[in-house]
């Protein structure tokens, strides 16, 4: 599978999960540990056995499928062993079929769906010798925690248990209590290494101007992908067609898509043919992208820990990320306490004005010269212009003016040159922590760190006209 090392989860966990232990895994999504649940359950099927032996159960249709892959991928070489993956969404039927197979010692599937296979008859788990609970905190907090416990109820007492979760919390700790045993605790969470390869943004801006502060940050970074999170579903199908009047491929994903576009949506999304995707917190539990550039928390959440979620889809493997936070007024004290709870440092930034796109727009240009390898189309093409030149009595300035011009319209045709960013700490606070202009304030972490923010006002007089940093 190209692997070449095991990554900290994979280390501490297969060893203990092939003596047959049972265990409690915190890990953050992307740091392979479905892969270290996965090979040590294969590791214990007995192919000969056609009956279930292996049940993993999924918060989201999505994580579902993925894990489902996953096994496929590493019992590729074993034609003897298969994988169902059965969630809701998916016509019942076909799962009735799949399941009717002499083949099916592995179940991947939700927990809703696994109880109505349970209540039909058509999954018995007799045989079943692993079950696991993958993003068991996600369960929970998706209302599955009933359901959890009355699946694990109906499984063999002396089967092993595994947990994966990135927290904790009381409900977890019962389910523990009451149906594993004598569990090992392996933690891999370490916010602190993620906040270093996750450069965390963040711009205080008004709600009007998110949209126009969006597209110059695209253009800016250049991106090629980018996850894009809002707290509602009507924010969602508003945003997502507002980046297709714009011309950027952008496709919505939330809870009230059946599974068929779910799945085409995703597809296309890690396939590149979408380059936006825009998504509540519930929908993309169950995303897992490796190469995913930025996320844009374009409503920043309620809760703190889907704030770590949600970057934790960007500087995946060990690379670096990007996540950009967009900050109302209203919504600036539920960040700081974010970044205080969890450990994390926010830094603040300006949107692009139109000159530093510019600027950034003939860096990249520099760049893409210096790679320039001209063709016998391409020395046709220029003298075809040059002699349009001439006809024209244009000199070598006006040549390169309206070249330039040419690329900065094309580049930016779809910003508004003339919004203006307001000062959101000169225009809301009057407080006179502010007063004093280019000071640096601190707010503590609960380790007795200090995070540095800059907050600049500008002093106006009555009779001045206003001006913006931001234009």
């Amino acid at each position: 599978m190209g692997f070449d090392e095991a990554t900290p989860i994979q280390a501490k966990a297969i060893p203990l999960l092939l003596e047959g232990e049972d265990i409690i895994g915190q890990a953050q999504t992307g740091t392979g540990k479905t892969v270290a649940f996965a090979i040590p359950a294969v590791e214990n099927i007995t192919p000969e056995i056609d009956d279930i032996q292996i049940l993993v159960l999924c918060p989201t249709r999505e994580l579902a499928i993925q894990v489902s892959d996953e096994f496929k991928k590493i019992t590729q070489m074993h034609p003897d062993i298969e994988t169902i993956a059965i969630y809701g969404g998916q016509n019942i039927s076909i799962q009735l079929k799949a399941l009717k197979r002499a083949k099916r010692q592995i179940i991947v599937g939700t927990p809703g769906r696994v109880m109505d296979h349970q209540r039909r008859g058509t999954i018995k788990l007799d045989y079943l010798n692993t079950v696991i609970l993958d993003e068991a905190d996600q369960m929970i907090d998706m209302g599955f925690y009933e359901d959890m416990k009355t699946i694990l109820s109906e499984t063999p007492e002396d089967r092993q248990t595994v947990m994966f979760s990135a927290t904790m919390n009381k409900k977890l700790m019962s389910l523990m209590e009451d149906f594993q045993n004598n569990p090992k605790h392996v933690n891999v969470m370490d916010q602190k290494e993620q906040s270093k390869q996750i450069k965390q943004v963040y711009y205080q801006i008004s709600p009007a101007s998110k949209f126009e502060a969006l597209k110059r940050l695209i253009t800016f970074y250049n991106f090629e992908s980018a996850l894009i999170f809002c707290n509602t579903k009507i924010k969602v199908d508003e945003l997502a067609e507002q980046l297709m009047n714009s011309k950027y491929t952008a496709a919505a994903l939330h809870g009230d898509l059946d599974q068929k576009k779910r799945a085409q949506v995703m597809s296309a999304f890690r396939k590149g043919n979408i380059r936006f995707l825009i998504a509540t917190d519930v929908a993309a539990r169950g995303i897992d992208i490796d190469d995913l550039e930025a996320v844009v928390n374009y409503d920043f959440p309620r809760f703190g820990e889907d704030y770590v979620h949600r970057i934790g889809r960007t500087g995946r493997a060990g690379r670096g990320g990007l996540a950009l936070s967009f900050i109302a007024r209203k919504e600036l004290e539920n960040m700081k306490k974010t970044a205080r709870m969890k450990k994390l440092r926010l830094e603040e930034a300006q949107v692009p004005s139109i000159k530093d796109l510019e600027k950034k727009n003939l860096r990249s240009l520099r760049d893409e010269l210096a790679q320039i390898r001209v063709s016998e189309k391409d020395e046709k093409l220029l003298e075809n212009f040059l002699v349009i030149c001439e006809d024209m009595n244009l000199t070598e300035e006006q040549v390169f003016a309206l070249m330039l011009k040419y690329i900065a319209q094309n580049k930016f045709k779809e910003l508004d040159a003339g919004m203006v960013f307001e000062e959101q700490m000169g225009k809301y606070n009057k407080s006179k922590s502010h007063k004093q202009s280019n000071k640096h304030k601190k707010f503590p972490a609960k380790d007795g760190k200090n995070f540095k923010h800059s907050f600049s006002k500008k002093r106006r007089s009555n009779n001045s006209k206003k001006t913006s940093k931001f234009k």
